[in-house]
C-alpha cells in the first residue's frame, strides 16, 4: 500500500461517521446536490486508503463500493462456481471473471462477511442472496452481479460489515502513516 500521511488518514476517519450518515440518507432517500458533492468527497478520501494512487475512479454511483477479499460461492442453474470477491456495496458484488455466467443471468450466491462485535472482537455472517449478472469483461477480469431482493436486514449487515473495513483499514493506514 503507498502512504498516505497521518493527516490525510485523521480526516477520513473525522469524515467516517457524516458519511455513514450520508449513506444510509442515500439508500433510504435522496440527497440534495449538496449532500451528494459531501458524500462523493469523502467516498473520495476513503477509496484513498485503498488505492493512495487514485487508479480508481469515483463513478456515479448509488451505494459505496468497497475492496473487500471474501470467498464467493455462487450457483447458475445446477453449475456451482467458487471465486473471489474483488469489491462489494449494498447493491451488488464484483467477482473474478467467469466466462460460465452471462449478463442477465440469475445466480445464487453465498459468502461471509465479518462485523465488529466488541472492540477487539469480530463476528462472521454467513449471506446468502440473489443476484443478477449485470455486466461481465474477461479484459478487466470482472464479473459484476447486481443484488436482487435483498432483504433490509442484509443490507444493514453490508452496510456495517462495508464500515467495519473502512475502519479496519484506517488502522492499516496509520500504522503506515
Amino acid at each position: 500500500m503507498a502512504r498516505l500521511s497521518r493527516g490525510m488518514v485523521s480526516t477520513v476517519r473525522k469524515q467516517l461517521v457524516k458519511l455513514k450518515a450520508l449513506d444510509l440518507k442515500k439508500q433510504s432517500d435522496s440527497l440534495t446536490h449538496a449532500e451528494k458533492k459531501q458524500w462523493t468527497q469523502y467516498y473520495a478520501g476513503v477509496l484513498k486508503l485503498f488505492d493512495p494512487s487514485q487508479t480508481r475512479m469515483v463513478e456515479e454511483r448509488d451505494a459505496m463500493r468497497i475492496p473487500m477479499t471474501t470467498e464467493v460461492l455462487y450457483q447458475r442453474d445446477a453449475a456451482r462456481f467458487t471465486t473471489k470477491c474483488w469489491d462489494l456495496s449494498v447493491s451488488g458484488i464484483g467477482l473474478a471473471f467467469n466466462s460460465e455466467v452471462s449478463v442477465d443471468d440469475l445466480v445464487s450466491l453465498k459468502f461471509y462477511l465479518k462485523t465488529k462485535k466488541l472492540k477487539f472482537f469480530e463476528e462472521e455472517h454467513e449471506v446468502n442472496c440473489e443476484g443478477i449478472v449485470k455486466w461481465s469483461s474477461s479484459k478487466d477480469n470482472r464479473t459484476g452481479i447486481e443484488f436482487h431482493g435483498l432483504s433490509d436486514e442484509l443490507k444493514v449487515l453490508i452496510h456495517r460489515s462495508l464500515f467495519d473495513e473502512i475502519g479496519r483499514q484506517i488502522k492499516r493506514a496509520l500504522q503506515w502513516a
